[in-house]
């Protein structure tokens, strides 16, 4: 996979067809995530009313963030994906970083389910609960 004089890289890419159906997977994926976003604020803050286990109201604001990242990110996926070869270094690479930033937001949102670090992605109210190591 080395890039030709154009500084293009040849790679055998099947178009990104993507089905109805899979569009409307997507759609409620959204509307989930809309709907989800609107409870930020409240769990944030400790104000929700359900009462759910501590783990989960650890995670949520970071898994409503990583959804928001997964969505943000499949423009530039089905962009990519759905070029004609040869694709350029530039596209591979941008495609690269946007799939490694969504890996590393899904690592600090389990990090906080599992462990409740970094501090900074736990809401306050839950903080105090967790000995600092």
């Amino acid at each position: 996979m080395s890039p030709d004089r154009h500084g293009q890289i040849s790679l055998v890419v099947v178009p990104a067809l993507v089905s109805p159906s899979q569009w409307v997977a997507v759609a409620a994926f959204v509307v989930l995530a809309i709907l989800a976003s609107g409870q930020i604020g409240p769990i944030w803050r400790g104000e929700q009313r359900r009462q759910w286990p501590e783990w989960l109201a650890r995670s949520l604001p970071a898994c409503i963030a990583v959804a928001w990242m997964m969505i943000l990110a499949l423009p530039i996926e089905l962009f990519v994906m759905s070029r004609p070869e040869p694709v350029s270094a530039w596209l591979v690479l941008l495609l690269g970083a946007v799939l490694l930033i969504v890996a590393g937001a899904m690592v600090v949102a389990a990090a906080v389910a599992l462990t409740g670090h970094p501090r900074r992605a736990v809401p306050p109210y839950l903080r105090d609960d967790h000995t600092r190591r």
